[in-house]
């Protein structure tokens, strides 16, 4: 593992914290901020590259702002939306508030992660403890299990490839 899945490990941890926190009063809230996330990205990702290309603007930096446009008008309906449909699940909410934190961090460190990857193709040394040698941040995906399962999602596949041939022999 390298520095990368050490701070993608923190930040999805205080997601999923934060959410999971906020699930036991407003699931309403965090359930329709998710998927806003999920719209948010799924449409900057969708389009970042035709609109780099037409503009001329870097295609990390339209990715971003596409993502942070898409989001912060997303969370502007989302927080309409909740208020006008209340619902609770009372005895499970803090359960799906983590489940929701989850996908709401991989749905963000995604984007992140296109972002990184799109402007150190070749990987991130840095020298952050003031030494001779510089930290390695991450050197390639392979490299990287953590930032390699939030691009790819193969355990999330395999786990429905599993489940599917258990229903087929049934």
């Amino acid at each position: 593992m390298c520095v990368l899945d050490w701070i993608l490990i923190i930040i999805a941890a205080g997601i999923i914290v934060m959410q999971t926190f906020r699930s036991g009063e407003d699931l309403h809230y965090v359930f329709f901020e998710m998927i806003g996330i999920l719209v948010a990205a799924n449409l900057s990702l969708r389009y970042y590259a035709r609109l780099a290309e037409k503009t001329g603007v870097n295609p990390a930096i339209t990715l971003l702002l596409i993502f942070i446009i898409f989001g912060i008008i997303l969370w502007i309906i989302a927080d309409l939306v909740a208020n006008k449909v209340q619902f609770t699940l009372a005895p499970i909410d803090t359960w799906l508030g983590f489940i929701i934190g989850f996908i709401s961090a991989w749905a963000i460190l995604y984007v992140v992660l296109k972002v990184l990857f799109i402007v150190y193709p070749d990987g991130l040394s840095l020298n952050l403890f003031s030494s001779s040698k510089p930290t390695v941040i991450f050197s390639s995906l392979d490299n990287s299990p953590v930032a390699k399962e939030i691009l790819n999602f193969n355990s999330f596949r395999a786990v429905t490839n599993l489940l599917n041939k258990v229903k087929l022999s049934e």
